[in-house]
């Protein structure tokens, strides 16, 4: 007999008229049918099926990976929001000074010669330009290289979990979180700080794609919006309860027990992975996969499926909560998803939503780790150790990723079914990108002209546009996530690895050569600019409105899709 049935969802009768389309590429799924939802994927009878973990279960399993994201995504948020400590660090000055206004004002009188700092100067090149500093370029590692290894953590991380399954995959990932960040705060080297942000990464990317990959194989299609914003939103509380503590720390302590407490952090979310994550690695044919097969909630709530046989109905706690079992290793099948991410590269609705999220995670990193700067600098002249305070940013925008991004793209694109019979395309969810895109535009030109204009405007506006980013990074991030696995079901790990990798090493030629950039052509000539790369990707968004299934279903693409022959 298998798990308890999801309370919220119902579905029909099995219905004999719906036939499985032979393609596997096919983003089209009757999603209504006479008012109820349908359970799309198919759940099988197992009591082992992710789709089928009871409320319970599957709630633990969950908190799980959002607590291991969510302290990996504010770390790095945080990190990249130090450049200006790492900077005097690396010039052999205390980092400690930034939290005292005349010894800052010598700093930047230093900087510039004896002269001072003058009215409207970019205090970013300022502290470059510090004697005996470390040059920008080679500092700015610590915060570029992660996002770079991020991405490329994933094209290993992916087909590792399809090889040897999710569970024991993000376990090591969280070992090896834990101990690299410990690392970096005992480091005594910029190679050595370096090097150990760079295993961080790996260990921290999976939240990426493979932490998305786990919540998809336990959620439908239409709960998938609502629950990936939870994984991005959730990084908004970890990252106000540690970013406020983080600059005290910095200035008052150092900044080599931000390392440690984050490390103890990370340990924690480690050890609830392990306790409380299953094994959600689960193979489903094309038929499950488009939901052909209907269920009805019975008077128990519990799922019956229509191929039962005795032999599915049987649990183990150790294929839940062990290792290499559900499947057994599959070497296989994890060299054969390899091959198969770089096929999907070329899928059009995959390459847009990775150029959008590339300008994106550009942005929202190297705004970041500019911001810090200009608020210690005149006129602010903020005390470092208050400059945490800046994280309020984050946790307000993942209030709205979570409302907009989540229960509100979930609502608009079931609506959008509705409205076209039942039938839910895959293109549908991309109308969730219009506000997002517009707001990054805006967000993108505001924190320009709050970096450029300190003497006229007011510090509100860095830290208002910094929110308006954020929101629109992670709403596009999740926009992204579950379009392109809804437009290629059997494809979600390859599309997923491709949106959340190939976007970091792209990203990661915005992140590197922005504060070199800044320093340079100041903030409006550096975020003006990435407005305009923003805006030229909108305009592309209509072409999918109309044109977008016919792509999906263009020989051509269809046969690179059908060619891909894993199964998730």
């Amino acid at each position: 007999m298998g798990a308890k049935a999801i309370p919220e969802t119902e579905a029909l009768e099995h219905s004999s008229d719906l036939k499985p389309k032979a393609s596997t590429v096919d983003g089209t799924t009757q999603l209504h049918e006479a008012g109820p939802l349908r359970l799309i994927p198919a759940p099988s009878s197992h009591p082992n099926d992710p789709l089928n973990f009871s409320v319970a279960k599957k709630s633990l399993a969950i908190f799980s990976v959002y607590f291991f994201g969510a302290i990996a995504l504010a770390m790095q948020q945080i990190i990249a929001g130090m450049l200006p400590i790492f900077l005097l660090e690396y010039a052999g000055l205390d980092p400690k000074i930034l939290n005292d206004p005349a010894g800052l004002g010598g700093v930047f009188a230093s900087a510039a010669g004896g002269a001072g700092f003058p009215t409207g100067g970019n205090p970013l090149e300022a502290l470059a330009s510090l004697p005996g500093a470390e040059p920008l370029s080679r500092v700015n590692l610590l915060v570029s290289l992660p996002v770079v290894l991020a991405g490329v953590a994933n094209y290993l991380l992916v087909p590792a979990s399809v090889a040897f399954g999710r569970r024991i995959v993000l376990i090591f990932c969280g070992l090896l979180a834990t101990f690299s960040t410990i690392w970096s705060g005992l480091s005594t080297s910029l190679s050595s700080h370096i090097a150990s942000r760079c295993f961080q990464a790996l260990g921290a990317g999976a939240v990426e794609s493979l932490i998305p990959l786990i919540v998809q194989d336990m959620t439908f299609i239409h709960q998938r919006s609502r629950a990936l914003s939870l994984v991005w939103a959730s990084q908004g509380l970890v990252t106000i309860s540690l970013g406020i503590g983080s600059s005290y720390i910095v200035a008052r302590i150092s900044w080599r027990w931000l390392y440690f407490t984050g490390g103890i952090i990370t340990a924690v979310s480690a050890l609830c992975i392990i306790l409380f994550l299953p094994e959600t690695r689960w193979t489903r044919d094309a038929t499950g996969l488009k939901g052909q097969e209907h269920y009805t909630k019975n008077e128990t709530e519990e799922i019956r499926d229509l191929r039962d046989s005795p032999d599915h109905m049987q649990s183990s706690v150790w294929v839940n909560y062990g290792v290499f079992d559900n499947g057994g290793i599959q070497l296989k099948n994890g060299l054969i998803c390899f091959v198969d991410i770089i096929k999907t590269l070329i899928l059009p609705v995959v390459a847009y939503l990775i150029l959008v999220n590339a300008a994106f995670i550009g942005i929202t990193i190297g705004s970041n780790a500019t911001m810090a700067t200009v608020l210690v600098a005149p006129p602010y002249r903020w005390s470092f150790d208050v400059v945490g305070y800046v994280v309020a940013a984050p946790f307000i925008a993942s209030i709205f990723v979570m409302l907009i991004g989540g229960f509100g793209s979930d609502y608009l694109t079931n609506k959008l079914a509705r409205h076209n019979g039942g039938k839910r395309e895959a293109e549908m969810n991309l109308w969730n990108l219009v506000f997002p895109l517009f707001r990054g535009v805006f967000g993108t030109i505001l924190f320009g002209i709050g970096g450029e204009y300190v003497y006229e405007v007011h510090w509100t506006a860095i830290l208002s546009a910094t929110a308006i980013m954020i929101f629109a990074f992670l709403t596009t991030n999740i926009v992204a996530s579950v379009a392109t696995v809804e437009s290629y079901p059997r494809l979600a790990g390859p599309v997923l690895v491709n949106i959340a990798s190939f976007r970091n090493i792209i990203g990661f030629g915005f992140i590197y050569g922005m504060p070199g950039c800044v320093a340079t052509r100041g903030y409006m000539g550096t975020f003006g600019t990435l407005a305009g790369v923003v805006a030229f990707l909108a305009l592309f968004l209509p072409l999918f409105f109309k044109y977008g299934k016919t792509l999906r279903e263009a020989r051509m693409f269809r046969r690179v899709a059908e060619s891909v022959s894993t199964s998730m």
